[in-house]
């Protein structure tokens, strides 16, 4: 081996393990990046059950006037 070979070889074999880690790491942050939009889709999801459960109150109370639609305001009563 020549003295070439031994300084570039265990620098090659650093940035192995770097790349290793890296990748790892990366695998890490895909998981929870997915789980994170997993968990905004829920919530999401949820709003809009609330929204729909809302709005059929406000129907049955008589809080809006009929044909309400979303994005109008109601009128105060």
């Amino acid at each position: 081996m020549s003295n070439q070979e031994s300084i570039i070889l265990p620098m090659l074999r650093e940035i192995r393990g770097l790349l290793h880690a890296h990748g790892e790491m990366l695998q890490e942050l895909r998981a929870r990046v997915s789980h994170l939009e997993h968990q905004g889709a829920t919530s999401f999801a949820k709003m809009d059950r609330v929204e729909d459960r809302l709005d059929r109150i406000e129907r049955r109370l008589e809080i809006v006037e009929p044909g309400f639609s979303e994005g109008d305001q109601p009128t105060p009563r």
